[in-house]
């Protein structure tokens, strides 16, 4: 069995003090982390070398002196205080060398919520039935209620995050996948990776390759959200300021709606045409992308976990065969030669060092996932090398349809 990381969203249900209480601790950590990086500025500017504060423990002894001088930052739990040096650290390593300058955004802990997030197996929180205790300084713990039950995995962290006046408790779980191998009497399969440069890319059973293009509505709805997200941080009026939230309440409905309605077309298209579905275990992360301004929009997408939960239901309702898949080295390694190399996510065509052919980097990893799952794959090099079948959801007719 291969192990991979699967996570589970749940709201959670706290006292109005609890509320107050994990919002103050939000406030302190956005101010821990405006210091700290106020403090690697200075150094930046006295040392003039980038590479000085790229380094973990550097900045675990600034969040340590900190704590010693200011007591709201001492009372903090120590994970947290912690965690904040994680998160800056991922920021200070996307500068480049030869940089003249940090640019780091602050928080504004007046409007922005500071996830809490606990690193380690089972420290600081505990979960017995459905109350989930958490420590959020040296002294006071909070209590929750969970509105639905946690699946029976193994909890590797978990962050308590805000969203529009709700919270939430996010969980990463660590699950086994069993190595299956297609019966074989399942003719119609497909392999299915998802990745963040389109929604995904399959190979069928016939040897066939397709390309699903990006969900256009994401797009149009998130500049949307961000525009009236901007203007209520800009407003002043009280009034218009309630006015704007109902708009985005709105807006963001809408864009569940939207999501919700394509993706179980999507599915169905899938489920009515294949026995069997192989697809990949992946999660977003925010390497995926360089530039700052896509990555909220990239880690936002919540709809390729939900996705295939949708077509799980989907071909077990038909009694058909889904298989999850470790996506575990399937892009960096080449399915025709074996050759295991870490590529950009940037690159997204390769040449092959055995056979010199131009490698689709996500056909790739289809071939890989397929393998994975038990399907047959012997000769891939004359499958991968181009998309056959191009698809999108049309809105306006609400169906997939095909482009080319």
């Amino acid at each position: 069995m291969s192990k991979a990381y699967e996570v589970q969203k749940i709201e959670i249900k706290l006292k109005e003090e609890d509320r107050l209480s994990l919002d103050r601790t939000s406030k302190t950590l956005c101010k821990l982390n405006n210091s700290l990086i106020d403090s690697l500025k200075n150094d930046f500017l006295k040392n003039g070398d980038i590479r000085t504060i790229k380094d973990y423990y550097t900045l675990l002894n600034k969040v340590d002196n900190f704590k010693l001088k200011n007591p709201e930052f001492d009372d903090v739990y120590y994970l947290l205080s912690r965690s904040v040096g994680f998160r800056v650290l991922d920021s200070v390593k996307k500068v480049p060398y030869g940089t003249r300058d940090i640019n780091i955004n602050h928080k504004d802990w007046e409007s922005d919520w500071y996830s809490l997030f606990y690193s380690k197996k089972n420290r600081g929180f505990s979960i017995e039935n459905r109350v989930i205790t958490f420590r959020i300084s040296k002294t006071r713990s909070i209590k929750a209620t969970l509105t639905e039950k946690i699946g029976h995995y193994d909890i590797i962290n978990m962050r308590i995050d805000k969203q529009h006046y709700r919270y939430f408790a996010i969980f990463c779980h660590q699950v086994e996948i069993p190595k299956t191998i297609l019966p074989k009497q399942v003719k119609r399969w497909i392999a299915i990776d998802q990745n963040h440069e389109n929604f995904f890319t399959g190979i069928d059973n016939r040897g066939i390759t397709y390309r699903f293009e990006k969900l256009k509505s994401e797009t149009y709805f998130n500049l949307a959200i961000d525009e009236i997200v901007d203007k209520i941080k800009a407003c002043t009026n009280s009034y218009r300021k309630a006015r704007l939230y109902k708009a985005l309440n709105r807006v963001t409905n809408k864009r569940a709606e939207q999501t919700f309605s394509a993706l179980h077309s999507i599915s169905k298209v899938i489920a009515t045409n294949f026995d069997a579905v192989l697809i990949g275990n992946y999660v977003p992360s925010r390497d995926d992308l360089p530039y700052e301004n896509l990555k909220k929009i990239m880690v936002d997408r919540t709809h390729i976990a939900r996705f295939r939960s949708i077509l799980e239901w989907d071909m077990k309702k038909r009694g058909k065969i889904f298989v999850l898949v470790d996506e575990k080295n399937t892009t960096s390694r080449c399915c025709i030669c074996g050759n295991k190399e870490h590529k950009d996510p940037s690159i997204r065509e390769f040449t092959c060092k055995k056979t010199g052919a131009k490698v689709i980097r996500d056909l790739n990893s289809c071939v890989n996932i397929a393998r994975k799952g038990g399907a047959p794959i012997d000769n891939p090099i004359d499958i991968i090398t181009k998309i056959n079948q191009v698809y999108i959801y049309d809105y306006r007719i609400s169906k997939v349809r095909r482009v080319t």
